[in-house]
């Protein structure tokens, strides 16, 4: 099983700050599928506890378009931030995937969380790619 963001990834984007219990509830978060994902060993080992700036799904835009798209959901449903590093690498892939819904599942007691919203329009508010808040 692989963290579609990693822990190490969401300790630097804000979860240094959680309490322990919220770090155990994000580390077993079993709510949303795109959370825990069922990956082979050699992928999770590749991808290990990088972001979006120094690992994406190589050769597949639909699926580079579904990792971003689940990345933005998963650091809005957690109150995460992004870096610039991070927010110039989303802008790029987002550029690639015009037509992909960003869809927030809230975790429940963080009461986060925004309605389907096209990754375009995400993108042109600017919310891809700065500290997302809800």
């Amino acid at each position: 099983m692989d963290h579609a963001v990693p822990l190490a990834e969401a300790w630097d984007s804000g979860g240094s700050q959680w309490t322990r219990q919220r770090r155990v509830e994000y580390a077993n978060y079993l709510h949303d599928d795109r959370h825990l994902v069922a990956v082979s060993q050699r992928s999770n080992r590749q991808k290990s506890d990088q972001d979006v700036t120094t690992w994406i799904v190589p050769d597949n835009p639909s699926q580079r378009c579904r990792y971003l798209s689940d990345q933005v959901a998963i650091k809005l449903a957690w109150e995460l931030t992004v870096d610039p590093a991070e927010q110039a690498a989303m802008r790029r892939i987002g550029a690639e995937c015009p037509d992909t819904d960003v869809t927030v599942n809230p975790v429940p007691w963080l009461n986060a969380g925004v309605p389907t919203t096209p990754l375009a329009v995400l993108r042109r508010a600017g919310v891809v790619g700065r500290p997302l808040q809800c």
